[in-house]
C-alpha cells in the first residue's frame, strides 16, 4: 500500500481543512425556522433598521420563485406577523437594502404562510432609484394583512453574491376607502333622488292635464 507524501498531506490541511474550521458557522436566521421577528424589533415603532451578513448564509435550495427574483440564492430569513386592529385591515411593509453599508448586490423575496409550505408573494432585485447605495440595491412593499405570518429572504442577486447589509423595515397604514353615507347623508342622498319626489310629479301631471 503506497503512503500519502507528507507534503501532499500538509497541502490538503492547508487548503481545504484550515479553510473549513475558519469558517464562519451560519447564522441562526440562515434556516426559516430560525427567522428574526420584525414585529418584536420594531415594537410600537414604525420604523426599524438593523444589520446583517449573507457571507456565511447557506443556499436556499427548494423555495419557490416569484418576482425579479432567483432564491436559490444564499440568504437569511426575517418573519413579519400584521397584529393589527380590526382583523380585516392591512398593513404597507416596505423594507430596503438601499445604504451605503451594503455592500454586495442584494435581492429581496417576501413568502406567506408556514416554513413547512410557504407561498411566495412578490420578489426584487436592483432598485434603480436608491437614494443612497446602489442600484444594485433592492426595496420591496407589500400589503401584510392581519394574523398572516410574512417571511422575508434577503440574498444575493446572483449565487456568488454575498455580503454585509443595513436594513430598514417601515410600516404604514393604507388609506382608508371613502366609508358609505350614513345617518342624515343618507337621507338627504336618497331624497335628492328625482325618481322619489311625488310632489313634482303630481305638479307635472297637472300641467299635462290643462294642456289637454
Amino acid at each position: 500500500m503506497m503512503m500519502m507524501p507528507r507534503s501532499s498531506l500538509l497541502w490538503i490541511l492547508l487548503c481545504v481543512v484550515v479553510p473549513l474550521m475558519a469558517q464562519d458557522p451560519p447564522p441562526a436566521n440562515d434556516v426559516c425556522d430560525g427567522a428574526i421577528d420584525l414585529t418584536v424589533l420594531l415594537g410600537n415603532n414604525d420604523e426599524v433598521g438593523l444589520e446583517g451578513s449573507t457571507v456565511s448564509a447557506t443556499k436556499e435550495e427548494n423555495q419557490n420563485l416569484c418576482g425579479a427574483t432567483a432564491a436559490s440564492k444564499r440568504g437569511i430569513w426575517y418573519l413579519y406577523k400584521n397584529s393589527s386592529i380590526p382583523e380585516d385591515s392591512s398593513t404597507i411593509v416596505t423594507v430596503s437594502t438601499c445604504h451605503d453599508d451594503t455592500d454586495f448586490d442584494t435581492a429581496l423575496t417576501v413568502y406567506e404562510g408556514f416554513c413547512t409550505g410557504l407561498q411566495c408573494v412578490h420578489g426584487v432585485d436592483n432598485d434603480t432609484e436608491c437614494s443612497t447605495g446602489s442600484g444594485q440595491h433592492s426595496t420591496l412593499s407589500w400589503h401584510a394583512k392581519t394574523g398572516t405570518r410574512y417571511y422575508l429572504l434577503v440574498h444575493g442577486g446572483h449565487v456568488n453574491h454575498t455580503g454585509k447589509f443595513s436594513l430598514t423595515v417601515t410600516t404604514e397604514e393604507p388609506l382608508a376607502p371613502p366609508s358609505p353615507q350614513t345617518g342624515s347623508d343618507a337621507s338627504s342622498s336618497f331624497l335628492a333622488s328625482p325618481f322619489v319626489m311625488p310632489s313634482t310629479i303630481m305638479i307635472l301631471g297637472a300641467f299635462v292635464s290643462s294642456l289637454l
